[in-house]
């Protein structure tokens, strides 16, 4: 089987190196093995991961755990977190999505009980339960009003390192911004129970939903 990783190698470059894997199974079919990251390529610049099995072969992944080699051996490694720029991305997938996953997927948690007003870089933290459905991913779906242009930011997580951030449109009107946030390793590999938002400019925050991913 072969392993695709793909790199930051700075804010606007993504590039990929491959990895052959070679592992025998036991008795049950099941097979592990650790995968060196190529090249002395550090974690926090890795942005996913694809695996490439054979030609008409089936495989289950059973369990994926990024750790770090030290003299005792293989231990879990105490942070991961990622960065991403998605510039006007959510913008778009809020507004022109062919499939319409703003409105036609499942809400799982309404996060904001109310309209807030949020003043231009000033953090606002939201909390709801952590239970709530990772099966199929997740979006982050954001109903903003900003009328001037500024760079909105979401951190979540036991640190807050892992965030996105993208560009407001300018407008008088609400407007629907969509965020496959599940696409984040730490969404998936942790309880997530806040948020936290941050504007560079003054904004009306009309409401902030979890969606079951599609």
């Amino acid at each position: 089987m072969q392993i695709l990783f793909f790199y930051r190698k700075n804010q606007k470059t993504i590039y990929d190196l491959w990895v052959k894997v070679y592992a025998d199974a036991d008795k049950t079919g099941v097979a592990e093995t650790s995968i060196p990251l190529p090249d002395g390529r550090r974690i926090n610049d890795l942005i996913d991961i694809r695996f490439d099995p054979p030609n008409d072969s089936r495989f289950e992944i059973h369990g994926l755990e990024f750790v770090k080699e030290s003299q005792y051996g293989l231990t879990a490694t105490d942070g991961f977190y990622q960065q991403f720029n998605l510039i006007k991305l959510p913008y778009i997938w809020g507004t022109y999505d062919a499939d319409n996953a703003a409105l036609k997927t499942k809400i799982l948690e309404e996060v904001l009980d109310n309209p807030v007003e949020l003043n231009a870089n000033k953090t606002i933290t939201l909390r709801f339960s952590p239970d709530f459905d990772k099966s199929s991913g997740n979006y982050i779906h954001l109903r903003v009003r900003a009328p001037e242009n500024s760079t909105l930011t979401i951190a979540y997580g036991d640190t807050g390192n892992s965030k996105v951030f993208f560009e407001l449109i300018p407008s008088d009107h609400l407007e629907d911004y969509l965020v496959r946030i599940s696409s984040q390793w730490e969404w998936m590999s942790q309880a997530i129970d806040s948020l936290l938002i941050t504007s560079t400019g003054d904004l009306e925050l009309e409401n902030v939903w979890i969606r079951k991913g599609d």
